[in-house]
């Protein structure tokens, strides 16, 4: 065997034995277990916002609801957080880059290049829910109809979250300032807060489909209801062009279009009959099936 030079040391290698690994496993468990109430406490933040964005988004039509449990809720909440925590990475650069300003300079490009790209993603993303949206309600192209689509992209609110981390980052950073005005600064900021979720609630909210959190309104075609019209006398109408804008366990909140007016009324579910979604054929006869009261369903019945 030829002899190693004598600069050349040997590596040690590295061993595992089954008590480290058990070890580690170990600690991760731990860090686990000591993250778990961090989890419950961020799980209750999300679902109180979702609460307070679907009720602020219900009482522009004057309705409010009261129910606590409703997955609703925690799908609102997340898709709000998870816009602020999503771009809450681009601010830390943006804030340190304008406080020194030689730092400034040097990222100048960074920056310019994160600005620019802003509204790039944002035509894409909004042009994106545009394609998916035309498939489903059959839209022209148009230039109104892509104004009318805007609020639903997500970068839309990424600039009034850009304002809020920003200043709230510049405010834990900016260690000249005393105490008394980083508490007068953070006191200042919960109004800005709840005036971002007023706007989101109102304005991006309803256009967001359901199944990712939104409020956008449900379109069925027919809508047979039962309305008390004297005592003891009830008429059956069919409502036509609706849009459930919500619904839970004792109502529908409906809108309703006529000769080019809305009006939005409060139904009992009890007085509701039958539910014929915009869909395809074969999924509105289900959808037809599930919502007829069990007389209608017979009558259907007899007369096939």
């Amino acid at each position: 065997m030829k002899n190693q030079p004598e600069n050349q040391k040997e590596i040690p290698q590295r061993t595992s034995s089954p008590e480290n690994g058990s070890h580690k496993k170990w600690k991760y468990v731990e860090k686990l277990r000591d993250l778990a109430p961090h989890f419950g406490a961020v799980f209750v933040i999300i679902y109180i916002l979702g609460f307070v964005i679907v009720n602020a988004h219900l009482s522009t039509f004057g309705y409010v609801t009261y129910e606590l449990l409703r997955g609703r809720y925690l799908g609102a909440g997340l898709y709000f957080t998870l816009s602020v925590i999503l771009f809450s990475l681009f601010f830390p650069i943006f804030i340190e880059s304008i406080q020194q300003s030689k730092k400034f300079k040097r990222n100048l490009s960074k920056v310019a290049g994160i600005v620019i790209s802003l509204p790039v993603l944002y035509f894409v993303a909004n042009s994106c829910l545009y394609v998916l949206w035309a498939a489903v309600d059959g839209w022209p192209f148009s230039f109104h109809n892509s104004i009318k689509i805007t609020p639903m992209s997500l970068f839309f609110f990424t600039g009034l979250c850009l304002v809020l981390m920003g200043y709230l980052h510049s405010v834990m950073t900016d260690k000249e300032k005393t105490l008394a005005e980083r508490s007068y600064s953070i006191v200042w900021l919960v109004p800005f807060f709840l005036a971002i979720i007023v706007i989101y609630a109102k304005d991006l909210y309803p256009s967001l489909p359901s199944v990712i959190g939104g409020g956008q309104p449900i379109k069925a075609q027919e809508i047979l209801i039962s309305i008390p019209y004297e005592k003891n006398l009830i008429e059956t109408t069919t409502l036509q062009n609706i849009e459930i804008i919500f619904e839970d366990e004792n109502s529908f909140l409906l809108r309703v279009t006529k000769d080019a007016t809305q009006q939005v009324i409060l139904v009992k579910r009890s007085d509701v009959h039958k539910i014929i979604y915009k869909t395809t054929n074969a999924e509105s006869q289900k959808n037809t099936q599930k919502s007829l009261t069990p007389e209608l369903r017979k009558e259907e019945k007899n007369k096939k």
